[in-house]
């Protein structure tokens, strides 16, 4: 983290810091920079946030979610999230032992810390971060788009990760069976 406050506050030519507890607004600033885009970036799911699990009530019915959950999407019970815990979407109630519900399955999507992230997501959050930070403390000028063209290339780097961490199969695909069905008629 000190060294992408660092890196932002480089390039808007500012010394850099020793420790990110600094009092110096400007390090306030790309602090709160980082941590919106972070959060913002990682709300897409990726490969290292992403995940199938199997959520199972509490003794009292409730099921509770992680605290940096980002997204649920449910596979096998209607469920949303209401708080800190799952709740039956058809019923509107969170009791799942009532329900006889034994456990849910679904995709889960979490917020890591900055430090957590992979280096390529890493680099991609800093380059968004030092264009927010910068047009929120300074305005827009020529900087700006130095950092939009890190910011251009962290996020291929970032994709080209992802697509080599996820598993693609266009053959199971909805819109690849009609189109062989279409092409077969």
């Amino acid at each position: 983290m000190l060294r992408a406050v660092n890196k932002i506050l480089g390039r808007l030519g500012e010394n850099p810091v020793t420790s990110i507890e600094n009092k110096n607004p400007t390090v306030t600033v790309i602090l709160q920079a980082i941590e919106d885009e972070s959060l913002a970036a990682q709300g897409l799911g990726w490969w290292f946030n992403k995940y199938e699990t199997t959520l199972y009530p509490d003794p009292d019915g409730r099921i509770q979610v992680p605290s940096n959950l980002i997204d649920w999407a449910c596979k096998d019970k209607p469920s949303i999230v209401r708080g800190k815990y799952l709740m039956c979407s058809k019923t509107m109630t969170d009791n799942w032992t009532a329900l006889g519900v034994r456990s849910i399955t679904g995709t889960i999507t979490v917020s890591l810390e900055y430090n957590d992230l992979p280096h390529s997501f890493q680099e991609w959050v800093t380059a968004r971060a030092g264009i927010r930070a910068y047009t929120n403390d300074l305005g827009l000028e020529e900087v700006v788009q130095l950092f939009m063209q890190e910011e251009q290339l962290a996020k291929e780097k970032v994709m080209s990760d992802h697509l080599r961490h996820v598993s693609h199969n266009t053959a199971k695909s909805g819109m690849f069976k009609r189109m062989t069905r279409y092409i077969w008629r």
